[in-house]
């Protein structure tokens, strides 16, 4: 949805000289449109479906979601009220195939946390790249363990490394909630107000889930009991019936139990919603590897192998994919902050990742001998966080391309 506003955007017709201006007037020119009528045409599409019921249902219900999509963009300060993507876009667009962790570092720059943490990298550069890496290993090298103590994973294993992830700094935490609240309200309110404007296309949510039966209510309750538990019903729009049953409003907890406890006939996927993978931050059973940090302090694969939960060979694709994922963060900050100006750069956004290719098939020592060039108008906060993704970027890749064989 992001990219569908940038493609109406990025498609409006430039300033024309004098001799197109005249023959606009002449002719008519429908191309301001097509952009507009694409979109629409692309939301009309039958394949373009949610479930298997009828397509009539499934073409609203994605237009239903497409609006509320836009919505949580606007308030990610991703666009304007108008659409039109700002400066954040080129980053999270940048970075499309770490959804929804892209999400969640565009709400950390625009808290201006990771500002707040990067002012540290000239007074105490250790403390400040420890901090970074670990927010990016988060974000970005997500692996799941089974929970154990700390002291029972260091004496089972005789090892100095960290093993299990440490906890993120608690105002980055109060952001990331705070991210998370907001999608979850978004995409709760497009639950609801879909099953409240629809409710002959829903029809009655009275079919049991797993053995498909009707339930049919007695016409005859009416007596004192019935009347007093009419009383204490709650109300509710988008909850299924039958998860009403147990208490439940329409209030919920994460994308997974909104996904799960809704209403026949309203569909939503975890994955169409941009909330960090489960299990959450306090999850009871899993912890977080710190295969990220660990590698990045002594950069042994055998190592590595040994100490982590990652299976063998599976561990190479794990450092690679958290080693393009910083390379997009540090491609698009370049680009970024290279440009003068608003304006966004956005086929220079687009191949970021492109670029960042090109730079791993020229070699790691390539990094090693560049100089870091301050362009003209970027301000001390945005340098100080250019500079520790930066540095973070070539260790790590240095690093990674040293175990390629």
């Amino acid at each position: 949805m992001l990219r569908l506003n940038n493609l109406i955007y990025g498609s409006r017709p430039e300033e024309e000289d004098e001799t197109r201006k005249k023959r606009k007037y002449e002719e008519e020119d429908t191309t301001p449109d097509l952009p507009k009528m694409s979109v629409e045409t692309l939301l009309d599409l039958p394949q373009l479906a949610v479930s298997h019921a009828s397509v009539t249902g499934n073409r609203e219900q994605t237009r239903h979601f497409a609006r509320f999509a836009i919505e949580y963009l606007r308030r990610a300060g991703l666009l304007d009220e108008d659409g039109t993507p700002k400066t954040l876009y080129g980053v999270t667009s940048a970075l499309y195939p770490e959804e929804p962790s892209n999400f969640a570092l565009a709400a950390l720059l625009r808290s201006g946390e990771l500002h707040k943490v990067a002012a540290g990298i000239d007074s105490k550069p250790d403390e400040t790249l420890s901090t970074m890496l670990l927010t990016l290993a988060w974000l970005f090298g997500r692996v799941h363990r089974r929970k154990q103590s700390r002291e029972t994973i260091r004496k089972t294993r005789n090892s100095t490394s960290l093993i299990v992830l440490p906890q993120l700094p608690a105002p980055i935490r109060a952001v990331l909630d705070a991210h998370h609240r907001s999608a979850l309200g978004v995409f709760s309110t497009y639950a609801k107000e879909f099953a409240q404007q629809n409710p002959d296309k829903l029809g009655s949510d009275d079919v049991l889930p797993l053995s498909g039966r009707k339930a049919v209510g007695s016409e005859a309750a009416d007596s004192a009991f019935a009347s007093k538990l009419r009383q204490s019903e709650l109300e509710f729009e988008s909850r299924s019936a039958f998860a009403a049953l147990s208490g439940h409003g329409d209030d919920f907890a994460s994308v997974h139990e909104l996904s799960r406890t809704a209403r026949a006939g309203v569909v939503l996927y975890n994955h169409a919603v941009p909330e960090l993978a489960s299990p959450p931050f306090d999850s009871t059973e899993h912890d977080l590897d710190a295969f990220v940090i660990d590698f990045y302090r002594h950069g042994n694969l055998e190592t590595l192998i040994r100490e982590s939960s990652i299976e063998r060979g599976d561990v190479w694709f794990r450092l690679q994919d958290f080693d393009r994922a910083l390379g997009g963060i540090h491609t698009a900050f370049k680009a970024l902050y290279n440009r003068k100006g608003d304006n966004v750069a956005d086929d220079e956004m687009d191949d970021a990742r492109d670029a960042k290719e090109d730079r791993r098939d020229a070699g790691g020592d390539a990094d090693k001998e560049h100089v870091l060039q301050r362009p003209g108008g970027i301000s001390d906060s945005d340098w100080a966080l250019f500079r520790v993704i930066d540095t973070l970027y070539n260790e790590f890749h240095t690093a990674f391309y040293a175990i390629f064989a």
